[in-house]
């Protein structure tokens, strides 16, 4: 029941109060990396792997795009928390600074060198920091990750340089005290103090993906669709969401009162209760198949997620 699809292409979204899905038309025919709205969520953007868009909420209609970022097939984005005015996105070897309104870019810089891609990008809570991830191809052991001062955002500049990860590094996420952060990839994950750019401590798990739990001391470490929740305080495993072999989580899911939401790579869309782990409702058989990118706006309800059909 809820559901109202139309044959053909369409996008997909759901209100979590209500747990429906409504369907529309087609909105990109590209593949979607990342989605996310802005702080008064009247707009919320999208980055694939050529374009940068940004779109009413309302309507979920194209306001401005641009192609001339020079994206690639990892990009992401991350909205200045502190300065909605401001969006950066990833390039494989950098970022870029663009206005919102226009999508008018305002300064660039590269971050990685040799033949490294930055994988993943996140914000502090406050704004004052930048976490990017990055990936070396095989021949290369080590993999770097990078801390930013990003307070003005007109004029990012690197503070530390992460070393002696041996592995190949894909995510990133922020803890609420903007101070810490956990890092993931093949060889387990870490928790960094972004201050300084020292480990803390770490986990053996590898991991395609990572979260941060709001409200606590604890981590979400994806991978092989099994995601854990470990604490942080004493480095135990909790318990798990782990709906099925064939579920792997597109990226650390999105918390949400009590429930945490997943997008995932075998085309269902979950929500779990977010202390207990238990899955509450899936949705499926709606076309969209590998899910890549979630994002919900908390004033409307409403959830975005991406595909790599280019589909919303």
């Amino acid at each position: 029941s809820g559901i109202n699809a139309e044959y053909g292409e369409f996008t997909i979204r759901w209100r979590t109060d209500m747990a429906t899905l409504s369907a529309s038309k087609e909105v990109t025919n590209e593949k979607v990396l990342w989605v996310g709205f802005t702080a008064n969520e009247e707009k919320f953007a999208t980055v694939s792997q050529t374009h940068v868009r940004m779109w009413s909420s309302g309507s979920q209609q194209t306001i401005v795009s641009t192609d001339q970022v020079g994206l690639s097939y990892r990009s992401s984005g991350e909205f200045h928390p502190k300065d909605e005015g401001y969006l950066f996105a990833s390039t494989g070897s950098g970022i870029v600074v663009l206005l919102v309104d226009d999508l008018t870019p305002v300064t660039s810089a590269r971050v990685v060198g040799g033949d490294g891609t930055v994988t993943d990008m996140k914000i502090s809570p406050d704004g004052a920091y930048m976490l990017l991830t990055e990936c070396r191809n095989m021949q290369l052991q080590e993999s770097l990750s990078y801390v930013w001062d990003v307070s003005d955002p007109t004029s990012p500049y690197q503070l530390h340089t992460i070393k002696g990860y041996n592995g190949r590094m894909f995510s990133c996420a922020m803890a609420e005290d903007s101070r810490r952060a956990v890092i993931g990839g093949h060889n387990g994950a870490w928790i960094v103090n972004l201050e300084t750019g020292s480990k803390l401590s770490e986990f053996s798990q590898g991991c395609m993906s990572v979260g941060w739990v709001p409200g606590c001391n604890d981590v979400i470490l994806d991978h092989e669709g099994k995601t854990v929740r470990n604490s942080v305080e004493d480095g135990s495993y909790l318990f798990s969401y782990a709906p099925n072999a064939r579920s792997q989580i597109a990226e650390s899911g999105i918390f949400s009162d009590n429930f945490y939401l997943t997008a995932c790579e075998d085309g269902s869309l979950r929500i779990y209760d977010k202390d207990s782990g238990d899955c509450l409702y899936t949705f499926y058989d709606h076309r969209a198949q590998e899910f890549t990118c979630i994002a919900r706006s908390s004033s409307s309800g409403m959830v975005v997620s991406g595909n790599k059909s280019g589909m919303l």
